[in-house]
């Protein structure tokens, strides 16, 4: 669907898809039992732009709404009155992608809502503007992951009356009242969250129950004076709230880090008996952890500098400590006195940290206090290739750490090797569409970090010990990867892992890279050698291909958005299935094309107006002589397209004009040809003629692909005005 160019009587196909949320939903809902699949192109959602004012809802189970890439579709509910919900899901089974849901502001709206229904999910989406943000209610199963929820009035995230749901890895961040507010008992795991008056709001009332998992979360104030507290639980008479609390780390509130209270000690048909253990519990207006009435277990926490005192209705546990825990954008620095501080007697069931490194640590028995486990620097020691310098002696390597930026990488090379030596050594980072070489000022400023690719050519065969934290080796690892040509890498030291093993997504559909079902991808890892069969390359994806570390491959994205590449740690390797095609999904994945060519000279295309390279000024009446010539350098022979344009000072449609080999010049724009590059001399004329007065630009232009996209990767213009 399209709220710019679609139309409600449209079929809803990808070629005439529908214009709003408010005919598209309820036609999905009158379809038959099955699964539905509803694309949604970037644009705002909004009664302004043609939705109707009122309610949005979702009945049908089985359902993916997917916001187009680049940033994502907003739903917009500035101005509604009677749409008061942006989307409120019933059925089961549905997944939410990559949406923005805003401006549903008036007291008792709700940016998302789940209703009732199991499996539902909510991803990628940005849910801000609102009064509520996502509210969960009498669902089972439902999960909200790897959201951005902020400057929602009333709750960021709402649960109640609900089970099995997750809430992980998203970042909850200024929302004036609760970050997350729960009347049950979900896992709340891995979660970033900051400038939240309340950041956690455990309460059960009236013979409820609320014994939340609270683990691996960070929870903290920037602004001052924003946050009360980091975890407020709560109890009526008549109530269980019993929740486990373990390694967060709490920073730096005005009132306190932990509070548990129950309302009547003398109660005893409510419970309050919270446990609270390895957390990392700093920086607050008043206490550390604040007790009234309950019961609750405290263990293997660091409380510490809490200025009214560290504890208050309540006594240190047996292994607290109440130390500086040396930490610096809380994770722990080598000295801090929270690592190895909880046993592996103590029996801590938490096997992840917040980044999602493994607890504990290889090697050892003992785990750290607070939401990040210690990771101390790793070495890679890459062993440069050696050569002679000729062109095939090319190699794709990597460095599987986060070393900072592409002047860090460099100053690590250049320690062993000297100053950067064209003669001797060059490297080259991929972006696309260029090839950016370690010396060049955007190498410099780029992040280099786990996964990616280089190209190198040497003489020499030094190793490089490179140094720096490594990816996290407990959860997959996962890398965003646009339409196109991508030099990638496994992200970790010392493994290899079959291609099998490896999967894509595009949010709806995920398979197996090597799956015939693929279409998302080429389905296969390109090595350079030098030697081998394709242009020095060898296709690597026969069964058993296993990645290698210290390797880098080129890899193709055939979709039109960007898919995630999903690679999957030790631990889960072989433990899940990819989904494969759903039925009836034609296989569209039929491209064997071959990856740009190593770096050398790129391609030089020169353009001129009378034999000049302009602004060129011609009298009115005289010719225009408008010539081409292309220097195809190191990608000769590569598939491309090929771009003649001008733009004229004709009023629109007549304003451009493209030259369309051999048929001449055609207004609009139109790819010239597709073809694979080759040397074009400096006589190949495009035009000649007498233009009428006016300003002219004229264009050549090439690119590294054959996908008639007006890349124009390499162009060259002239200027030329007629008076």
């Amino acid at each position: 669907m399209n709220i710019a160019s679609g139309s409600d009587s449209n079929d809803g196909s990808a070629a005439n898809p529908w214009k709003t949320l408010h005919h598209a939903i309820p036609q999905i809902n009158g379809g038959a039992t099955g699964t539905y699949v509803l694309y949604v192109a970037l644009g705002t959602y909004s009664i302004s732009n043609g939705e109707e004012d009122a309610q949005l809802v979702l009945s049908q189970s089985s359902v993916t709404i997917k916001g187009e890439g680049g940033s994502a579709p907003i739903i917009d509910g500035t101005g509604a009155s009677a749409w008061t919900k942006g989307l409120e899901i019933t059925g089961s089974d549905v997944t939410l992608v990559n949406l923005y849901v805003t401006g549903f502001s008036d007291t008792n709206d709700e940016g998302i809502r789940i209703s009732g229904g199991t499996g539902n999910e909510i991803r990628y989406c940005s849910v801000f503007g609102n009064n509520w943000g996502i509210r969960v209610s009498e669902g089972t199963n439902n999960t909200i992951r790897n959201c951005d929820i902020f400057e929602n009035t009333t709750h960021g995230i709402d649960i109640i009356f609900s089970t099995g749901t997750t809430v992980a890895n998203n970042e909850i961040h200024d929302n004036p009242i609760y970050g997350i507010r729960v009347e049950c008992s979900p896992e709340i795991s891995r979660n970033l969250i900051y400038d939240n008056t309340f950041g956690i709001l455990v309460e059960a009332l009236n013979e409820d129950s609320a014994s939340p998992t609270i683990v691996n979360n960070v929870i903290y104030e920037v602004t001052p004076d924003i946050m009360l507290f980091g975890i407020f639980t709560r109890a009526d008479n008549n109530s269980v709230v019993n929740p486990k609390i373990l390694h967060n780390t709490i920073d730096g509130g005005t009132i306190d880090g932990i509070t548990t209270e129950k309302d009547d000690s003398s109660s005893s048909a409510s419970s309050s008996a919270p446990i609270v253990k390895y957390n990392i519990i700093t920086n607050f207006g008043q206490y550390g952890i604040q007790n009234a009435e309950a019961n609750p277990t405290i263990n293997y926490n660091d409380v510490w500098n809490n200025t009214a005192g560290n504890y208050n209705g309540c006594t240190a546990g047996a292994n607290d400590i109440s130390s500086n825990p040396m930490y610096g954008s809380y994770s722990l620095q080598s000295d801090s006195p929270c690592i190895g501080a909880i046993p592996s007697s103590e029996g801590d069931p938490v096997r992840l940290d917040y980044p999602g490194f493994k607890r504990p640590r290889p090697g050892k028995t003992t785990k750290d206090m607070g939401a990040y486990e210690y990771v101390a620097d790793a070495t890679n020691n890459y062993a440069l290739p050696g050569g002679t310098g000729v062109p095939t002696d090319y190699r794709i390597f990597t460095v599987p750490l986060n070393l900072g930026t592409g002047s860090d990488m460099l100053t690590a090379m250049e320690k062993v090797l000297g100053s950067y030596d064209p003669s001797h050594w060059r490297g080259f980072l991929y972006t696309g569409s260029y090839y950016r070489e370690f010396n060049s000022s955007q190498f410099a400023s780029h992040t280099i970090i786990p996964g990616m690719g280089f190209w190198i050519i040497t003489t020499y065969t030094n190793n490089i010990p490179f140094e720096a934290k490594p990816a996290p080796d407990g959860v997959d690892f996962v890398m965003e990867l646009g339409s196109g040509w991508h030099l990638i890498a496994l992200p970790w030291l010392s493994t290899q892992i079959p291609l099998s093993n490896i999967k894509v997504t595009d949010g709806v559909h995920t398979y197996a890279i090597s799956s015939a079902s693929n279409d998302l991808t080429q389905r296969f890892m390109w090595d350079y050698t030098g030697s081998g069969p394709y242009s020095g390359y060898v296709k690597q994806g026969a069964v058993g291909f296993r990645l290698q570390n210290d390797k880098g491959y080129f890899f193709k994205v055939l979709a039109g958005t960007s898919v995630r590449l999903i690679i999957p740690c030790t631990d889960s390797q072989g433990l899940s299935a990819p989904v494969d095609m759903p039925p009836g999904q034609t296989n569209t994945n039929e491209d064997d094309e071959v990856p740009p060519p190593p770096p050398g000279n790129a391609p030089f295309p020169d353009i001129k107006a009378n034999g000049q390279d302009g602004p060129v000024l011609i009298n009115a009446g005289d010719s225009v002589a408008v010539s081409v010539s292309l220097d195809p350098g190191a990608w000769i022979g590569r598939n491309a397209d090929w771009w003649v344009a001008a733009h004229t000072p004709f009023d629109d449609p007549m304003d451009w004009y493209t030259y369309v080999y051999p048929g001449g010049w055609r207004y609009g724009i139109h790819v010239c040809a597709q073809t694979p590059l080759f040397q074009v001399p400096h006589s190949f004329e495009v035009l000649n003629m007498a233009l009428p007065p006016g300003d002219y630009t004229f264009y050549f232009a090439v690119d590294g692909n054959a996908d008639g996209i007006v890349d124009g990767t390499w162009r060259d213009s002239v200027d030329v005005r007629v008076e």
